[in-house]
């Protein structure tokens, strides 16, 4: 189930033009990236009788180089609430079928990453799936 979700999650951020898109940590990117990571949580049995489940995935964007001049301007657009390039906007709503509900609530993390020896701009959205 949980990969299912992922590849959910994954298929909706591939509707970003431009946005490549991972659903594990790879050792280099070529920016701009997401990486769907495992869940940082799941809490079980919210409803009895197994009713519903809830889930926390963080999707890390990486857009370019710290050091980038251009990298605060392109993680903005990613950080939109809505658009063409909004993460909140390509993930939130029903995922196929996978999930129930799928809400990005929250951008945090906004700074440095390092991948493959390289410090990137980025953000780690914290997306929210009731299963």
């Amino acid at each position: 189930m949980i990969e299912q979700i992922i590849d959910a999650i994954a298929a909706r951020l591939r509707t970003i033009t431009g946005l490549r898109v991972f659903d594990y940590m790879p050792d280099n990117i070529a920016p701009p990236a997401a990486i769907v990571q495992l869940p940082r949580n799941i809490d079980f049995d919210l409803t009895f009788g197994r009713g519903a489940d809830l889930m926390m995935i963080p999707v890390l964007v990486l857009v370019a180089k710290v050091s980038d001049r251009a990298s605060y301007n392109n993680l903005a657009r990613y950080l939109a609430l809505e658009g063409a390039t909004s993460i909140k906007g390509a993930i939130d709503g029903n995922l196929g079928g996978v999930v129930n509900d799928a809400t990005v609530t929250r951008a945090s993390g906004i700074g440095s990453y390092p991948v493959g020896g390289v410090d990137f701009m980025g953000a780690t959205f914290e997306t929210q799936l009731v299963v």
